[in-house]
């Protein structure tokens, strides 16, 4: 239903937030547009301007400051969502409206505009990530006419595509597209909200809540809405996908089982599967995957050291760990995994983490992300001492670069001192 109204318009910019923040920018652009807004590509232009930030580290939150303090300065009413808020308490003092709503809290959204007939909860949930075409700076114009020109994203961004896949993997997505790569030929199909469990030293469940499943009919519906659109290869993502279902009556290897039973050549992408729930399924899983159907798996073990992983309150017996991710590709030797690390931790020493490097190749890890560690303030990582100095961070994440190069896989740097690495099969 679209309303007839005075044209409003409202710019949003999700550039600092993962894909599934995307998702989110991009149901709000439903919302705005089923209530008469027009979205514009400066903010300049916009009588709202919506910023999507994240919390994950102390670098981005202090990005998504600055960035709010360049808002506020055009005409529009600012409104910050994401994990910012929850990241940083203060945040309320940066937004002259004082209008900032947390993940959890997004329907919430109507209470500021109490005049639109289309509720938030009347869009349906995005499936392909919102792409903040913004004209504000030389580099973004050009990155929004590669985006909205077929021509020049054929000359410019299929290169770059083919580029990603040799030297990292043909699934490099499954790292959650930290190149901001406008994937067309992928659908997501989110499948629950927040998180179960209560790592030390993240901030994401706070942002995010409890766990709560979409039900279970909807996510089938919605991929087979993805396969009669014609797409073929399907990521299936949440901050917490094995817990899927444990409030519903369902589980996670349920869903998965459902839809593996449709007609077709398709395929399917995990996203950040809980070492913790890798194991609790592990004979369901390996059964989905001798189907064929499971193309990439991302498992973030955090740590090779179990001690370190008792600090961070996750699944900490490694060896089970290992023992699962090699069985995998035993049972498909074509399947990719992917994983995600923490650096310097609290309290961890030198030969903790060289296990974490050693782990990477003993599991046949293809490729992955590697952090240092940021810790959230409050957190309870925060408290455990001592926190390992930013020298010796440095020194770990060089000898980290050199270690994963020296075992052939390619390094990519993210901002924060991130590194990207993969290799293709």
């Amino acid at each position: 239903m679209n309303v007839k109204r005075n044209r409003k318009t409202v710019f949003i910019d999700a550039r600092l937030v993962c894909d599934r923040g995307k998702l989110d920018a991009q149901r709000l652009a439903q919302y705005f547009t089923k209530n008469g807004y027009e979205i514009v590509q400066h903010p300049r232009k916009a009588d709202v301007i919506i910023f999507n930030g994240c919390g994950f580290s102390k670098g981005i939150v202090q990005t998504g400051l600055q960035e709010i303090e360049q808002y506020k300065k055009f005409n529009g009413e600012l409104i910050v969502i994401g994990g910012l808020p929850d990241a940083d308490k203060e945040i309320c003092q940066h937004i002259p409206s004082g209008k900032f709503l947390s993940h959890k809290n997004l329907g919430n959204i109507d209470l500021f505009f109490p005049t639109h007939a289309v509720h938030f909860s009347d869009i349906e949930d995005a499936h392909h990530p919102w792409l903040t075409l913004d004209k504000t700076t030389m580099r973004t114009q050009i990155k929004s006419l590669c985006y909205q020109s077929s021509l020049l994203k054929k000359i410019f961004v299929t290169p770059l595509d083919y580029y990603l896949r040799h030297k990292i993997g043909e699934h490099y997505l499954i790292l959650g597209n930290p190149f901001d790569f406008p994937s067309d030929k992928t659908y997501r199909l989110r499948i629950s909200w927040g998180c179960t469990f209560h790592c030390s030293y993240c901030a994401i469940r706070n942002a995010t809540g409890n766990h709560q499943s979409k039900p279970f009919e909807q996510c089938v519906k919605e991929f087979s809405s993805g396969l009669h659109d014609g797409f073929q290869t399907f990521h299936i993502m949440s901050v917490d996908p094995g817990g899927y279902g444990r409030d519903i009556g369902s589980t996670y290897p349920s869903l998965l089982r459902a839809l593996c039973e449709f007609e077709g050549g398709y395929q399917f992408r995990l996203e950040a599967l809980n070492p913790a729930w890798l194991i609790t399924y592990q004979k369901e899983l390996e059964d989905i995957v001798n189907q064929g159907r499971i193309c990439a798996v991302s498992v973030p073990f955090q740590s090779g050291s179990r001690r370190i992983l008792q600090l961070m309150n996750r699944f900490s017996d490694t060896r089970k760990i290992m023992d699962a991710l090699q069985r995998l590709k035993t049972i498909s030797s074509e399947i990719t995994i992917a994983t995600n690390c923490i650096l310097g931790f609290p309290t961890e020493t030198n030969e903790e983490f060289l296990e974490t490097l050693e782990f990477i190749t003993k599991a046949e890890i293809d490729m992955g992300i590697i952090y240092p560690i940021s810790l959230k303030p409050g957190s309870k990582a925060e408290m455990i001492h001592p926190h390992v100095s930013d020298d010796e961070i440095h020194r770990r994440i060089i000898t980290a670069r050199t270690y994963l190069s020296e075992e052939g896989y390619h390094l990519f740097t993210l901002p924060g001192n991130g590194i990207i690495f993969g290799r293709h099969n």
